[in-house]
């Protein structure tokens, strides 16, 4: 998120340049001034706030009422933290799609591992598909493929995996 007035001391917004450092394999920089991106919505279009603005980009997506079931139900049925899905779901029912996505990314980024598979699915029912791909491939240390060849395993290089193989 480029950093403006508007966005420092906001307690609502989840993901700072000041919080950042805690989940700094999420965040990117704007494609158009090069500022770090560390919001959801940011990092889903790949430019910041200030420059959405001054482009006209949509600033987040609409919630549908069937969405939001969705959303929610999928919560429940995973089991996330009391305080993760109610805020997620006071964000859903607010039809703010940016704060629901922040919340998830910064969950994601806090627990990693199994945590940020299910906030990446969460993200994707949103229609943050963009940013939940990202969030695998950085937070996720190993990612399986199937295509129709075989199944692909892909890690960063670690010398004893390779030679427990």
């Amino acid at each position: 998120m480029n950093v403006t007035e508007e966005t420092k001391g906001s307690e609502d917004k989840m993901m700072t340049t000041a919080n950042a450092v805690r989940w700094n394999r999420v965040a990117t920089h704007c494609c158009v001034c090069g500022l770090p991106l560390v919001d959801a919505t940011s990092i889903e279009f790949g430019i910041g706030p200030v420059c959405r603005r001054k482009y006209n980009y949509e600033d987040a997506y609409a919630i549908s009422p069937d969405t939001g079931a969705e959303v929610s139900l999928f919560l429940a049925e995973q089991n996330f933290p009391h305080e993760v899905a109610l805020g997620v779901d006071e964000a859903v029912e607010a039809n703010d799609s940016r704060k629901a996505a922040n919340k998830l990314v910064y969950y994601a980024s806090a627990e990693q591992g199994e945590a940020a598979i299910l906030a990446a699915h969460a993200l994707r029912l949103l229609g943050y598909s963009a940013l939940a791909d990202r969030i695998q491939d950085r937070l996720l240390a190993v990612k399986i493929d199937r295509t129709a060849h075989g199944v692909f395993i892909k890690t960063p290089y670690n010398p004893s995996f390779i030679s427990a193989l």
